[in-house]
Order: structure tokens, then C-alpha cells, then sequence
């Protein structure tokens, strides 16, 4: 079945899948200019799948409890997918030292023109890096992929 939702479409036999038969891994990031629509972009993942684990980063809750919602104390990921502002990613990317790219398929991003006029602490080169290096963090890390899938 596919549902289609403003101008994405949520497969319940393909992505939903292929996300979930996996244990969690960060494998989507969603970007979203505002709070209130990375907030409406989460309800909706939850409405339509309960086996997609998805966290939600985006200033609402602190910053330790999103990281609790990522990944736990000794670093093993949470979640499927992170729906987030561009703000709020560089913070986990720059400040959660169990953040890993490794797995990660899927990068949507909502108006993205005008979220490449607007600096938000020069979210794309900051996600580009994370993507690439394969150790943004003093710790060991398993290496990240080299191209997005």
C-alpha cells in the first residue's frame, strides 16, 4: 500500500520495511526549516508505522534528551530515522559523540531552497563532513560509508 502525504509517499512494503527488518540504525535524516513542521513530519511517521523508530531533533525537548532518544550511554543507535532542523543536526553532529553515519540511505530535505539561503550554522557542509570523515570524534567509531546509497 502506498499513502501519499502533501508531496512525499510512505510505502508500507518497501521502505518501511527495509527500515525496520534491521536493528535500529540511523539510516534517514529528514531536515525541516521549522520546529512545527519537523514536529508534523514525526506525528506523521508515527501515524503510519509503529516498527519505524524516529526521533525527533529539533529544540523542543534539551539536548541530552534527544541524545537519550538516539542512541544509549554505551552508543548503540535508537532510532531508524531523525527528522530535525538544520540547527539542531549540527548541534548533534558537532556535540553527541556516539553520532554515526555508517547506515545512513536516505537524506530528505524540505525546502531546501530556501534552507540553502539560510546559513543554520552551515548545516550542509557540516552533514557533508559527517558523511565523509570516517572519525568526527576523538573515540573509535566504525567507519563511515563513502557515498550515500
Amino acid at each position: 500500500k502506498k499513502y501519499w502525504c502533501s508531496k512525499a509517499v510512505v510505502s508500507t512494503q518497501s521502505t518501511g520495511q527495509c527500515l525496520y527488518k534491521l536493528p535500529p540504525s540511523l539510516q534517514a535524516i529528514v531536515v525541516l526549516p521549522t520546529k512545527n513542521l519537523a514536529n508534523q513530519v514525526k506525528q506523521v511517521f508515527n501515524n503510519f508505522s509503529s516498527l519505524v523508530k524516529v526521533a525527533l531533533l529539533s529544540g523542543k525537548d534539551t539536548f541530552p534528551s534527544e541524545q537519550k532518544h538516539l542512541y544509549t550511554e554505551e552508543g548503540t543507535c535508537l532510532v531508524h530515522v531523525a527528522v530535525c532542523t538544520p540547527g539542531r543536526l549540527v548541534n548533534h553532529l558537532r556535540e553527541n559523540k556516539h553520532i554515526n553515519l555508517q547506515h545512513l540511505r536516505f537524506l530528505v530535505i524540505d525546502e531546501m531552497d530556501s534552507l540553502l539561503n539560510q546559513s543554520y550554522q552551515d548545516w550542509l557542509p557540516s552533514l557533508y563532513k559527517s558523511v565523509y570523515n570516517p572519525n568526527p570524534h576523538p573515540h573509535p567509531m566504525q567507519p563511515i560509508v563513502r557515498t550515500l546509497r
